[in-house]
């Protein structure tokens, strides 16, 4: 006979089955939670894959785009690329045999400046196109200019040098030869000015400066000594030596001789002359020092002295102006200690604020490598 099953065992074995199930039931509803978690999670990382490979794709494009639109302005701007010659024809002279053969002369001083510049370009920027163009302007006072030419009798005719210009801008149709104005200052400001213009311009590959025989050149220059991809454009062109400031600064650029076109010197100075009956003063010096002794030196009329007559009246002095055949004021020399000298220049004084008035670097741009204070007196 079977035997009879205790109910509480039963019941006791009942409960432990059911709190099994109840744990399996817990566990599958666990495992059914976390797949959808995972699941939810892969779909957030599929759909953000997707953004990326979505923004990747898209600035691949832009950039491809970007590349593509970058060449064409720079070969936009190649097309248009050019090299600016800058030069003051009153410190820069041409050669004499070439100005002496007039209109011709200067047809060929145009080829030769443009062929040599076109040459050498190359050279010194690789990367130059090949179409690129140069554009030539040369600034000088024409009516001073051809005083000088005459007065120091290498032109006969200063209608010769009238043709060398026009021969010089017949030459070529980027090549020009301006004339600046009667104005110590005049071609100056404009080569100054043509030169900044070139140095902003993004179409120009360099800027060629001829100004050797001129110290005031040099602030130019050194404005820029800072900024290299500004200093790596200018090219500097020699004719005459550098003047002593320009010539501390050449180290800093890229030099470029030109002595087949330019003369290897300056024009030479020509004494004034006064009349016969007047005892006639040397011509003071232009420089620094003569400008300050000047300055600050009383000026000192000539006089002529008349011969008493047979009576006893005693014999008069008459102050004069003495005049060049011109009809322009000549006034003595002014004598100064060499030490004064020396002293003035080492002070390093800025000659337009004290001998002229005003500063043309203080009154542009707000700076000025020499000294202003208290004006001379």
């Amino acid at each position: 006979m079977a035997a009879i099953l205790d109910v509480a065992n039963l019941e006791e074995r009942w409960t432990i089955c059911k709190v099994e199930d109840d744990r399996k039931a817990e566990l599958i509803v666990d495992l059914f939670n976390h797949v959808e978690m995972l699941t939810r999670k892969l779909a957030e990382a599929e759909q953000s894959l997707e953004e990326k490979n979505i923004y990747i794709k898209s600035v691949k494009q832009s950039g491809a785009e970007m590349k593509l639109q970058i060449n064409q302005l720079q070969s936009e701007k190649d097309k248009y690329s050019f090299s600016s010659v800058v030069i003051d024809g009153d410190c820069m002279p041409f050669t004499d045999e070439l100005v002496t053969q007039g209109f011709g002369g200067g047809k060929k001083a145009a080829g030769m400046l443009r062929q040599t510049i076109l040459e050498q370009l190359p050279e010194l920027d690789p990367d130059i196109p090949h179409h690129s163009q140069v554009m030539i302007r040369v600034y000088a006072n024409l009516k001073g200019l051809a005083k000088v030419y005459h007065d120091t009798q290498i032109l006969k005719n200063v209608e010769i040098l009238n043709d060398f210009v026009r021969g010089f801008n017949r030459g070529s149709s980027l090549c020009d030869f301006v004339d600046a104005g009667n104005g110590k200052e005049c071609a100056d400001e404009k080569v100054k000015e043509n030169f900044e213009l070139g140095l902003n311009d993004v179409h120009c590959r360099r800027v060629l400066l001829g100004g050797s025989g001129d110290n005031g050149y040099a602030r130019l220059l050194e404005r820029h000594l800072a900024d290299s991809p500004k200093r790596s454009k200018i090219l500097l062109i020699e004719g005459p030596p550098f003047e002593r400031e320009l010539a501390d600064l050449r180290g800093s650029f890229q030099v470029l001789s030109l002595s087949s076109v330019f003369r290897a010197q300056k024009l030479p100075s020509v004494k004034r002359r006064v009349s016969s009956q007047l005892t006639p003063p040397t011509t003071p010096s232009t420089g620094y020092a003569a400008a300050a002794s000047k300055a600050s030196a009383p000026s000192t009329s000539a006089t002529t002295r008349i011969d008493s007559s047979s009576t006893t009246t005693p014999a008069q002095t008459m102050s004069v102006v003495l005049r060049n055949k011109a009809g322009e004021r000549v006034d003595s020399p002014l004598s100064c200690m060499p030490q004064d000298v020396i002293l003035m220049k080492n002070r390093k004084m800025c000659n337009n604020f004290h001998l002229l008035g005003d500063c043309h670097f203080l009154r542009n741009f707000g700076s000025c490598q020499h000294k202003h204070g208290p004006k001379l007196d």
